[in-house]
Protein backbone atom coordinates (compact mmCIF):
# COMPACT_ATOMS: atom_id res chain seq x y z
CA UNK A 1 0.00 0.00 0.00
CA UNK A 2 1.12 3.75 -0.61
CA UNK A 3 0.75 4.40 3.21
CA UNK A 4 3.14 2.25 3.87
CA UNK A 5 5.49 2.59 0.85
CA UNK A 6 5.60 6.08 1.68
CA UNK A 7 6.45 5.91 5.24
CA UNK A 8 9.00 3.57 4.70
CA UNK A 9 10.59 6.12 1.95
CA UNK A 10 10.71 8.98 5.14
CA UNK A 11 12.76 6.68 6.99
CA UNK A 12 15.46 5.72 4.33
CA UNK A 13 19.02 6.88 5.77
CA UNK A 14 19.99 8.74 2.85
CA UNK A 15 17.63 11.80 3.15
CA UNK A 16 20.05 13.27 5.56
CA UNK A 17 22.51 13.35 2.97
CA UNK A 18 20.23 14.30 -0.07
CA UNK A 19 19.58 17.65 -0.53
CA UNK A 20 16.09 17.38 -2.48
CA UNK A 21 13.70 14.82 -3.36
CA UNK A 22 11.13 14.35 -6.10
CA UNK A 23 8.49 11.66 -5.52
CA UNK A 24 6.14 10.97 -8.12
CA UNK A 25 2.83 8.76 -7.83
CA UNK A 26 1.01 7.32 -11.31
CA UNK A 27 -2.27 5.67 -10.73
CA UNK A 28 -6.02 6.07 -11.01
CA UNK A 29 -7.53 8.69 -8.49
CA UNK A 30 -10.65 10.59 -7.91
CA UNK A 31 -10.26 14.20 -6.04
CA UNK A 32 -8.59 14.05 -2.81
CA UNK A 33 -7.27 10.46 -3.52
CA UNK A 34 -4.65 8.28 -5.27
CA UNK A 35 -6.13 4.80 -5.90
CA UNK A 36 -4.15 1.87 -4.99
CA UNK A 37 -3.82 -0.87 -7.76
CA UNK A 38 -6.01 -3.35 -6.14
CA UNK A 39 -8.49 -1.25 -5.27
CA UNK A 40 -12.36 -1.88 -5.84
CA UNK A 41 -15.80 -1.03 -4.61
CA UNK A 42 -15.57 -3.99 -2.40
CA UNK A 43 -12.44 -3.51 -1.15
CA UNK A 44 -11.34 0.28 -1.22
CA UNK A 45 -7.59 1.15 -1.28
CA UNK A 46 -7.42 5.03 -1.47
CA UNK A 47 -4.52 6.86 -0.33
CA UNK A 48 -5.25 10.56 0.32
CA UNK A 49 -3.17 13.03 -1.22
CA UNK A 50 -2.67 14.89 1.78
CA UNK A 51 -0.90 12.25 3.56
CA UNK A 52 2.27 13.20 0.87
CA UNK A 53 2.69 16.53 2.60
CA UNK A 54 2.02 14.81 6.27
CA UNK A 55 4.47 12.34 5.85
CA UNK A 56 7.15 14.62 4.00
CA UNK A 57 6.87 17.03 6.50
CA UNK A 58 9.14 18.17 9.16
CA UNK A 59 7.49 16.19 11.97
CA UNK A 60 7.67 12.73 10.17
CA UNK A 61 10.22 13.34 8.35
CA UNK A 62 12.88 15.83 9.68
CA UNK A 63 15.50 14.74 7.98
CA UNK A 64 14.00 17.07 4.71
CA UNK A 65 13.44 19.54 6.47
CA UNK A 66 14.02 23.18 5.20
CA UNK A 67 14.65 20.84 1.27
CA UNK A 68 12.65 21.20 -1.76
CA UNK A 69 10.14 18.25 -1.61
CA UNK A 70 8.80 17.88 -5.82
CA UNK A 71 5.62 16.34 -6.00
CA UNK A 72 4.17 14.69 -9.08
CA UNK A 73 0.80 12.85 -9.42
CA UNK A 74 -0.18 11.42 -12.63
CA UNK A 75 -4.13 10.31 -11.65
CA UNK A 76 -7.45 11.43 -12.84
CA UNK A 77 -9.41 13.83 -9.98
CA UNK A 78 -12.86 12.93 -11.04
CA UNK A 79 -15.40 12.34 -13.76
CA UNK A 80 -15.61 14.55 -15.65
CA UNK A 81 -14.48 16.08 -18.94
CA UNK A 82 -11.55 19.31 -18.73
CA UNK A 83 -13.32 21.07 -21.44
CA UNK A 84 -16.37 23.50 -21.39
CA UNK A 85 -18.05 25.31 -24.30
CA UNK A 86 -17.91 28.82 -23.73
CA UNK A 87 -19.16 32.15 -25.55
CA UNK A 88 -17.10 35.33 -26.10
CA UNK A 89 -19.80 37.36 -24.81
CA UNK A 90 -20.74 36.31 -21.23
CA UNK A 91 -19.47 39.32 -18.94
CA UNK A 92 -17.52 38.50 -16.00
CA UNK A 93 -18.62 39.00 -12.52
CA UNK A 94 -17.21 41.33 -10.13
CA UNK A 95 -17.30 39.86 -6.86
CA UNK A 96 -15.43 41.87 -3.75
CA UNK A 97 -13.46 40.19 -1.00
CA UNK A 98 -15.41 40.69 2.95
CA UNK A 99 -14.44 43.19 4.64
CA UNK A 100 -14.76 41.91 7.78
CA UNK A 101 -12.37 38.92 7.10
CA UNK A 102 -9.78 41.26 6.59
CA UNK A 103 -8.54 41.83 9.78
CA UNK A 104 -5.27 42.93 10.96
CA UNK A 105 -2.81 40.07 12.69
CA UNK A 106 -1.66 40.37 15.80
CA UNK A 107 1.63 39.38 16.53
CA UNK A 108 1.14 39.28 20.02
CA UNK A 109 4.52 38.63 22.40
CA UNK A 110 7.39 36.71 21.10
CA UNK A 111 9.03 34.17 23.43
CA UNK A 112 12.14 31.93 23.31
CA UNK A 113 11.26 28.52 23.64
CA UNK A 114 13.69 25.54 24.35
CA UNK A 115 11.40 23.89 21.90
CA UNK A 116 12.12 25.13 18.25
CA UNK A 117 8.93 26.17 16.09
CA UNK A 118 8.87 25.42 12.42
CA UNK A 119 6.82 25.83 9.59
CA UNK A 120 4.11 22.80 9.36
CA UNK A 121 4.65 22.28 5.37
CA UNK A 122 7.34 24.38 3.47
CA UNK A 123 9.23 23.56 0.96
CA UNK A 124 6.94 21.37 -1.51
CA UNK A 125 5.69 21.96 -5.11
CA UNK A 126 3.16 20.01 -6.63
CA UNK A 127 2.24 19.45 -10.20
CA UNK A 128 -1.10 17.04 -10.35
CA UNK A 129 -2.00 15.82 -13.81
CA UNK A 130 -5.72 17.68 -14.26
CA UNK A 131 -7.63 20.57 -12.19
CA UNK A 132 -10.55 19.26 -9.49
CA UNK A 133 -12.93 16.74 -10.39
CA UNK A 134 -11.63 15.93 -13.78
CA UNK A 135 -9.61 13.07 -15.74
CA UNK A 136 -6.71 12.97 -17.00
CA UNK A 137 -5.16 11.58 -20.34
CA UNK A 138 -3.01 9.09 -21.80
CA UNK A 139 -2.06 7.78 -24.81
CA UNK A 140 -2.49 3.88 -25.28
CA UNK A 141 1.50 3.41 -27.15
CA UNK A 142 2.85 6.49 -25.57
CA UNK A 143 1.15 6.62 -22.19
CA UNK A 144 0.56 9.75 -19.73
CA UNK A 145 0.71 13.00 -21.52
CA UNK A 146 2.12 15.23 -18.29
CA UNK A 147 4.84 12.89 -18.45
CA UNK A 148 5.83 13.10 -22.11
CA UNK A 149 5.58 17.11 -21.70
CA UNK A 150 7.36 16.85 -18.21
CA UNK A 151 10.51 14.59 -19.91
CA UNK A 152 10.28 17.23 -23.01
CA UNK A 153 10.32 20.40 -20.90
CA UNK A 154 12.81 18.95 -18.52
CA UNK A 155 14.79 17.75 -21.43
CA UNK A 156 15.14 21.09 -22.88
CA UNK A 157 15.01 24.11 -20.39
CA UNK A 158 16.09 22.20 -17.02
CA UNK A 159 19.78 23.96 -17.85
CA UNK A 160 18.57 27.63 -16.91
CA UNK A 161 14.77 27.71 -15.68
CA UNK A 162 13.63 26.58 -11.92
CA UNK A 163 11.18 24.30 -10.93
CA UNK A 164 8.33 26.88 -10.82
CA UNK A 165 8.94 27.89 -14.20
CA UNK A 166 9.51 24.26 -15.47
CA UNK A 167 6.10 23.30 -14.46
CA UNK A 168 4.52 26.56 -15.74
CA UNK A 169 5.95 25.14 -19.22
CA UNK A 170 4.15 22.21 -18.98
CA UNK A 171 1.38 23.51 -17.88
CA UNK A 172 1.42 25.96 -21.12
CA UNK A 173 1.87 22.66 -23.24
CA UNK A 174 -1.87 21.99 -22.73
CA UNK A 175 -2.79 24.61 -24.64
CA UNK A 176 -2.39 22.44 -27.68
CA UNK A 177 -4.15 19.42 -26.87
CA UNK A 178 -3.71 17.04 -29.31
CA UNK A 179 -7.48 15.89 -29.46
CA UNK A 180 -9.71 19.37 -30.12
CA UNK A 181 -12.63 17.21 -28.33
CA UNK A 182 -10.77 16.80 -24.82
CA UNK A 183 -9.29 19.18 -22.60
CA UNK A 184 -6.71 18.88 -19.63
CA UNK A 185 -5.02 21.22 -17.83
CA UNK A 186 -2.12 20.59 -14.73
CA UNK A 187 -2.24 22.36 -11.61
CA UNK A 188 0.41 23.18 -9.48
CA UNK A 189 -0.66 22.82 -5.90
CA UNK A 190 0.40 23.76 -2.66
CA UNK A 191 3.40 25.83 -3.43
CA UNK A 192 5.23 26.39 0.12
CA UNK A 193 8.60 27.11 -1.70
CA UNK A 194 10.34 30.20 -0.39
CA UNK A 195 13.60 29.92 -2.40
CA UNK A 196 14.28 29.15 -6.51
CA UNK A 197 15.18 25.80 -6.98
CA UNK A 198 17.14 24.66 -9.81
CA UNK A 199 18.06 20.83 -11.43
CA UNK A 200 21.60 22.24 -12.33
CA UNK A 201 21.95 25.31 -9.88
CA UNK A 202 25.95 25.61 -10.80
CA UNK A 203 24.64 26.13 -14.96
Amino acid sequence: RMNEALHAFTEHPKLRDTDSVFVVIMSHGKREFVLGVNHSEENPDEFPVDNIYKYLGPQECPALMNKPKIIIIQACRGESRGSVMVSDSASAEVVSDDASQQLPANVGNIVDDAIRHVHKEKDFISLLSSTPDTVSYRREDLGSFLIQYITEVFNTCSHEDDIDELFRKVMQRFEDFPDETKRQMPTKDRCTLTRRFYLFPGH
